[in-house]
């Protein structure tokens, strides 16, 4: 007669900790990714919607109308990033291109205007490729 080996104590709650643990894992691997991936996000927003605001800054009116000059020093700090390429457009209100890369009016989908001091935030696409957007409304005066 052959002589199973018993299973220990230790083994049987090794097995039962270990199944758990095998569906827990993922989970929470899974829950963290999201948060860093939220976290890095939230940067990112921050930052566009700073380059959005140095931009709103330098809008004026002119004989009713809004008008934006930038230098050339300033566009280049505006556009640096060690790690993304950064474009810009501000319009006016009648859709115009005051300042930046005329471009961007290619973007789908083409978000609408938005109410000054409001922003919005979205992913979107230009040329096939993918972007991070941030829209911010600005009042010009008329």
């Amino acid at each position: 007669m052959l002589d199973r080996p018993r299973s220990s104590l230790q083994r049987r709650l090794f097995g039962w900790l270990l199944l758990p643990l095998l569906v827990a894992l993922p989970l929470l691997a899974m829950g963290l990714y999201k948060q860093v991936q939220d976290s890095a996000q939230s940067w990112l927003d921050e930052g566009l919607e700073d380059t959005a605001l140095t931009l709103a800054g330098q809008i004026d009116t002119r004989g009713g109308m809004p008008h934006i000059e930038i230098s050339a020093t300033m566009d280049r700090a505006l556009r640096f990033d060690r790690q993304d390429d950064v474009f810009y457009v501000v319009l006016g209100p009648d859709g115009g291109v005051l300042q930046g890369d005329a471009g961007l009016s290619e973007l789908q989908p083409l978000p609408g205007p938005q109410a000054a001091g409001r922003s919005w935030y979205g992913d979107v696409r230009l040329r096939g490729r993918a972007l991070r957007l941030v829209q911010l409304g600005h009042e010009c005066g008329t």
